[in-house]
């Protein structure tokens, strides 16, 4: 099992900053790698300074939810789940385009750099309009079972989905569904993670998320988890149940922490005995946008990550796969 610093989130835009940003990630123990966006293939060249100051030993993730975000925007239709064949189409495209990355990233670093790859259900978001459906669903992901994936995990990430009457962030398929569609791929390298903050926003209560976590855990397609906080109020993030990516409420160093946010500390340690089998966790946090400083930022992201690793330490099956000293 891998802890991976999902920093792209936090990452400052300008390249200069993020070069500084990202050198002092780089320097914090005990991660395992690094998540970044896959934004389409210049991402090889666009990650390849940090790819070249990667600690041996470290991996990183790629996860498409911005790239499919974007693709959405231009056509609604987009999506591995979409009842559109030409939408659908679109999406498996642009899944063989990550598996060309994939052996690139791999070819330069001179070894399986790439851990895991996150796809979505899509289409949503708020230009919705089609439904996202699961026998297309079944479909993209049987075609994509096929594809070259080398030792690289593929993980369906369960974002958000639709509920009537509730304006969502994202809008994908139910849980239930990406599970049902999964139960049927035996046999196919393609598994299922959670985020805290995501299954937050679709059921609306921070205490309701375990059972997200016990459902998928009992199925035994639960591969990765994700760390990542939303509030139910309006906070210096945004509006309230926005797909924020939170600090914890409650971090060891209350500067980088984010009252408003659902995620505690508590939260984060009852998941712990139902992600044994996971290939990863990830801690995916934000900082406010007005607060421009890299090394602030990076300090933020370390703050919340060093939070999660005290609540695995005090799990010792956990901190045992993932080597992590008492």
């Amino acid at each position: 099992m891998k802890f991976i610093i999902a920093g792209y989130t936090a990452a400052p835009t300008d390249a200069t900053a993020a070069a500084t940003y990202y050198d002092k990630l780089l320097r914090i123990a005990p991660a395992d790698g690094l998540e970044f966006a896959w934004s389409g293939p210049q991402t090889p060249t666009q990650l390849d300074p940090v790819l070249r100051q990667l600690p041996a030993g470290w991996s990183i993730t790629l996860n498409d939810i911005p790239a499919t975000y974007r693709a959405c925007v231009n056509n609604p239709k987009f999506g591995l789940a979409s009842p559109d064949d030409a939408g659908r189409a679109e999406a498996l495209g642009m899944l063989r385009e990550i598996v060309t990355a994939i052996k690139t990233m791999n070819d330069r670093v001179g070894r399986q750099v790439v851990l895991a790859v996150e796809i979505h259900s899509a289409p949503g978001f708020d230009q919705r309009v089609l439904m996202p459906d699961a026998g297309a669903f079944q479909r993209s992901l049987e075609e994509a079972a096929t594809y070259d994936w080398g030792d690289c995990a593929v993980i369906v990430e369960h974002c958000d989905a639709f509920v009537a009457h509730q304006k969502p962030a994202k809008g994908f398929l139910s849980l239930t569904e990406e599970m049902r569609v999964l139960s049927r791929l035996a046999g196919s390298p393609i598994g299922l993670g959670l985020n805290w903050g995501r299954s937050m926003i679709e059921l609306r209560d921070a205490d309701r998320v375990i059972d997200h976590v016990i459902e998928a855990s009992g199925s035994g397609l639960l591969k990765a988890f994700t760390f990542s906080g939303t509030a139910a109020i309006k906070n210096v993030y945004g509006d309230a149940w926005l797909d924020s990516h939170l600090p914890f409420a409650d971090t060891i160093d209350p500067d980088f922490a984010e009252p408003a946010s659902g995620m505690t500390m508590a939260h984060a340690a009852q998941v712990l005995d139902h992600v044994e089998h996971c290939s990863f966790l990830a801690i995916k946090t934000n900082w406010p946008a007005a607060r421009t400083d890299p090394l602030e930022r990076a300090a933020s992201v370390e703050a919340n990550f060093h939070a999660l690793a005290s609540v695995l330490r005090a799990n010792r099956r956990i901190a045992g796969k993932l080597r992590l000293q008492a």
